[in-house]
C-alpha cells in the first residue's frame, strides 16, 4: 500500500466477508492501482477462501492484521499460515 493517499475521486477496493462459525467479519481492502491489499480481522479456518477471494481479483495480499488483539485462538493473525502465503503479519 506504500503510504499511498486516496484523492477525493478515487476509491479503495473493500470486500466484507462473514464466518458464521464465530459469528466475525474479515475485510479485503485494497489499492486499485497496485492492487497491493491487506486483510484485515481474519479468521484462522478461513484463511483459504480468504486468499481465494483475494486471487480471484487479482489482489497480491501484502498484509494480514487484526483491528483488536483478542485472546481468542479463532481470531489469530494468520501466523503459521501467514508464513505459507509470504505475507507480513500487523498486530
Amino acid at each position: 500500500m506504500g503510504g499511498a493517499i486516496l484523492r477525493k475521486d478515487e476509491r479503495m477496493g473493500f470486500l466484507q466477508l462473514f464466518d458464521d462459525e464465530s459469528s466475525t467479519y474479515t475485510y479485503l481492502l485494497w489499492d486499485p492501482n497496485t492492487k497491493e491489499s491487506i486483510l484485515v480481522d481474519p479468521v484462522d479456518i478461513q484463511v483459504d477462501r480468504d486468499m481465494k477471494a483475494a486471487e480471484d481479483l487479482g489482489l497480491k495480499l501484502v498484509y494480514g492484521g487484526q483491528y483488536e488483539i483478542h485472546s481468542c485462538p479463532i481470531r489469530a493473525s494468520i501466523t503459521s499460515q501467514a508464513l505459507s502465503y509470504a505475507l507480513i503479519s500487523l498486530l
